[in-house]
């Protein structure tokens, strides 16, 4: 018998929150607990849907869709994400081939109490 790395009791903790950063050009996600809510950017359009947490401690995008503005010179690679996981404190972003089409660092947020322009 062979040993898996499925975590015993997969939580949702190290997803929560942003990851990328909020420039044009630059993809963006944000996980929300409340409704399992993501939001983000592919660097051009809007993306917005649904997540659910997989036994094996991963997260499928689910329901996602985004706004159709025309993005000339944007690498758009966000778009294709169907799962993404956490691993060495990145979010690593994969398609519906198993295919890493990239990773996203965890962006700090401001307190909910601090005035922002």
């Amino acid at each position: 018998m062979s040993e898996t790395s499925t975590p015993v009791n997969p939580t949702p903790e190290p997803f929560l929150g942003a990851w990328g950063r909020e420039e044009r050009g630059q993809a963006s996600l944000e996980f929300v607990l409340e409704d399992f809510r993501v939001s983000g950017s592919d660097g051009c359009n809007r993306i917005f849907g649904s997540w659910e947490l997989k036994a094996d401690g991963s997260v499928e995008l689910k329901q996602m869709a985004s706004t159709m503005m025309f993005c000339q010179d944007i690498d758009t690679w966000i778009s294709d994400a169907t799962t993404v996981t956490v691993v060495d404190a990145k979010l690593v972003v994969s398609n519906a081939e198993a295919t890493v089409l990239g990773s996203l660092e965890r962006r700090e947020t401001a307190a909910p109490d601090t005035e922002t322009e």
